[in-house]
């Protein structure tokens, strides 16, 4: 058996006050801002330092880790949200990463089957997130787990500050 499909997908909330889960942490931070969709270079060594710090104090952020035996292979960064409209808390997903050698096998899909769980099992109304409009792949994984484009369709606009 290759490594991708070495056993059966766990997953585990974050705890940054861990130290091997803040080694994982950046590891699948630093994946996913350097792959091609994220396309940025990772952070330096202090700002790195200054992301874990800031996230520990969110006190409505987690990060939750899909595993594969002992191995690290997957990571969803959510924030707790509010509907408005629903009148109920939602998850954003901000960044979503699988490695490289463990897409196609059905990590992403059990990571998102995870955080809708996670978000039944808290009362939130819905699951959101953005994806970029050349990403034919990730598009066609969120579609094929239930999510689908706002109707009307939004945009997603920024201001940077």
């Amino acid at each position: 058996m290759d490594k991708k499909t070495a056993g059966e997908v766990t997953f585990e909330l974050c705890d940054l006050t861990q130290p091997i889960h803040v080694s994982a942490f950046l590891k699948l931070q630093r994946a996913y801002m350097t792959d091609p969709m994220g396309g940025v270079p990772p952070h330096t060594p202090e700002r790195e330092k200054e992301l874990v710090a800031k996230l520990k104090e969110h006190k409505e952020a987690f990060q939750l880790f899909a595993k594969i035996g002992h191995e690290y292979v997957g990571l969803a960064n959510c924030f707790y949200g509010f509907s408005t409209f629903r009148v109920k808390k939602l998850i954003n997903i901000h960044d979503l990463i699988v490695l490289s050698d463990y897409r196609d096998h059905g990590t992403g899909r059990k990571l998102l089957e995870e955080i809708a769980r996670i978000g039944q099992e808290n009362d939130c109304c819905k699951v959101t997130l953005e994806v970029r409009y050349d990403n034919e792949r990730a598009k066609y994984l969120y579609k094929s787990t239930g999510f689908k484009e706002g109707d009307p369709p939004m945009y997603f606009w920024t201001k940077d500050l």
